[in-house]
């Protein structure tokens, strides 16, 4: 890549930003995604138990792990792993969709 070259679609980022409402809605546009969460959540949270040696069982079995979230959309990766105890960054391309992150991981 060269110079100020990016790899961010313009016109996907303002989709996203468009929706950025509806991330929680549990029966809106990204219902599959929640439908699909809780295998990725299982998934991921697996792979950062046995990277990290931590044990699912305990109580803020991430507490101490920081996690970055690239492209968190609304929060739904955010919000479970912060509540496992991990610090948790989110960031996208999509500028609308991270206080909507924000407020749901705003309570934990």
């Amino acid at each position: 890549m060269q110079g100020n070259q990016s790899t961010i679609d313009p016109s996907e980022v303002a989709k996203f930003e468009a929706m950025s409402n509806e991330w929680w809605d549990l029966e809106g546009k990204f219902k599959p995604l929640h439908m699909l969460n809780p295998c990725r959540l299982d998934y991921i949270n697996e792979q950062i138990a046995m990277e990290f040696n931590k044990d699912l069982s305990q109580n803020l079995p991430f507490k101490g792990l920081r996690i970055l979230d690239i492209g968190c959309g609304g929060g739904l990766l955010c919000e479970p792993m912060a509540r496992l105890g991990a610090s948790v960054v989110g960031a996208d391309a999509a500028s609308g969709n991270i206080p909507v992150a924000q407020n749901t991981c705003a309570a934990i």
